[in-house]
């Protein structure tokens, strides 16, 4: 069905019309604008300066600890995964692993991602592991 140029552009515009008044559409602006005034602190001035983020450390591996492990190693950032017993250790990474395999199965990852991925994670069993930088100087700071 050819409906011309016109005719094109009024059907558009009442579909167009129809779809900003849905809920849907209303959810969508309402996250699209909470994302941007989430940066925007009150009272802390934009010139305020902001740590580069080198590495990160993770206490604990269960579900919540495993999922923001690997939302930093998604970002780029070496993590290093705190746990207290070897067996919680070993069960956080084996559902890390399989996460990132999932995503292999599914395309969305490659497996030389997923190893880099999981190069990034360093599990450990010590708390003084989190208090060492690269440079293995303490970086501990106590309040």
């Amino acid at each position: 069905m050819k409906l011309g140029f016109d005719k094109g552009m009024a059907v558009e515009r009442e579909c167009f019309v129809a779809l900003v008044q849905t809920p849907e559409s209303r959810a969508l602006r309402h996250a699209f604008f909470g994302e941007r005034s989430a940066s925007k602190i009150p009272d802390v001035p934009s010139s305020t300066p902001v740590r580069k983020i080198e590495r990160v450390g993770v206490i604990g591996a269960g579900t919540m600890g495993g999922g923001i492990a690997m939302n930093f190693v998604n970002a780029g950032l070496p993590v290093t995964l705190l746990e207290t017993k070897q067996e919680a250790l070993d069960r956080g990474l084996a559902t890390i692993r399989k996460n990132y395999e999932s995503a292999v199965k599914k395309g969305r990852l490659t497996a030389k991602k997923l190893e880099e991925r999981m190069a990034l994670t360093t599990p450990t069993l010590s708390y003084d592991a989190l208090s060492r930088r690269p440079d293995h100087r303490s970086r501990v700071r106590r309040t």
